[in-house]
């Protein structure tokens, strides 16, 4: 069966392309992509006698409304508290669109054995997280990195985007409200050239997934963020145009890069194709601490090759949690919750 819930204070019009903010916290980032509602699909792990509530437009709920017979029921709404008036339990939480928090609302919907599914950002990338309880948290079964970047559209409430200005260049920096990060004083320190490049000896495809390492990042250092752009004229080039780890420290930048490497041996997947063009990732540093924020990121990525087999796991408490009952790591603030991110 397949219900709509009346959406009279739901989350506003999505015309295809638009920006859609909600009246509350406006932390989201909308806009339609295809490949985004198969990957919330699959991380739903759906099978008979569910109830599943999808909040928020795009294709997700359309695609779901198509399987219902297979499911059990489905129920769509676009207000991003799901059906709180209801008193409803469901045994599968979609969010549909990029979020930078997760509501308590959800929390207390989702059945007790539920899973939730959000398209979630963290220090500047969206990764697909199904969550299940985990006493009065929220923990992670499985992850996934989607993207960082967001093209035109601006990013959720909550993430701060701007231009580092200098000689020929312009990357943009993006990073959460919760990091004192001073994109000007960064310009100047780039600004003057110099700084570290330290290869790291670890070999990549264009294939291999760099999923755990922005997890990593994310939960070792309270700097991590996303760098995109540039053009390698006046700093060394990124590792991806369209976006790469970062680290900000005071008036430091640390960022990936790569080279092509003669050596096709060594691959963080096993199973490569022998044939497939390695590359070597590398750390550029630019500021006062180039030297050891370099070498401490080049220690991240060696060590992120070395445990590919450890998937980090996201939890997320209530707002409330003293951070005195929190493991000793960077723990990320939210309006509606606390993150921590285990490695």
């Amino acid at each position: 069966m397949e219900t709509s819930v009346p959406t009279h204070d739901a989350v506003g019009p999505s015309d295809a392309g638009c920006i859609t903010r909600t009246e509350r916290s406006g932390n989201t980032a909308e806009f339609p992509d295809h490949r985004l509602s198969d990957l919330l699909v699959e991380a739903l792990a759906l099978g008979p006698g569910l109830r599943v509530l999808a909040i928020g437009p795009g294709d997700v709920s359309a695609q779901l409304v198509e399987e219902v017979d297979s499911i059990g029921e489905v129920i769509t709404t676009r207000n991003r508290y799901g059906t709180p008036g209801h008193a409803l339990s469901y045994d599968r939480i979609v969010v549909t669109t990029e979020q930078f928090d997760l509501s308590e609302a959800w929390m207390r919907q989702l059945a007790r054995h539920g899973r939730l599914v959000v398209p979630f950002r963290l220090r500047g990338a969206t990764h697909i997280i199904a969550f299940e309880r985990d006493g009065e948290a929220l923990r992670s079964t499985t992850s996934r990195f989607y993207r960082t970047d967001l093209g035109d559209h601006a990013g959720p409430y909550g993430e701060r985007r701007a231009v580092i200005d200098i000689a020929g260049e312009r990357p943009l920096l993006t990073w959460d409200d919760d990091q004192e990060i001073n994109p000007a004083e960064l310009g100047r320190c780039l600004k003057r050239g110099g700084g570290k490049l330290e290869w790291t000896g670890v070999l990549v495809s264009e294939e291999d997934p760099l999923d755990a390492l922005w997890l990593r990042l994310a939960a070792r250092e309270s700097g991590a963020c996303h760098l995109a752009g540039g053009t390698g004229d006046w700093i060394a080039s990124l590792a991806h145009r369209h976006g790469t780890p970062a680290i900000v420290e005071e008036s430091t930048l640390a960022y990936l890069t790569l080279r092509p490497s003669p050596d096709s041996e060594s691959s963080i997947i096993p199973d490569a194709e022998p044939s497939a063009e390695r590359f070597e990732l590398g750390v550029a540093a630019y500021g006062s601490y180039a030297d050891t924020l370099s070498s401490r990121f080049a220690v991240h990525v060696r060590r992120w090759k070395s445990a590919t087999k450890r998937t980090p796991y996201i939890t997320a408490h209530p707002p409330t949690t003293s951070k005195m009952s929190l493991p000793r790591a960077p723990i990320i603030d939210r309006p509606d919750s606390r993150i921590v991110i285990t490695c």
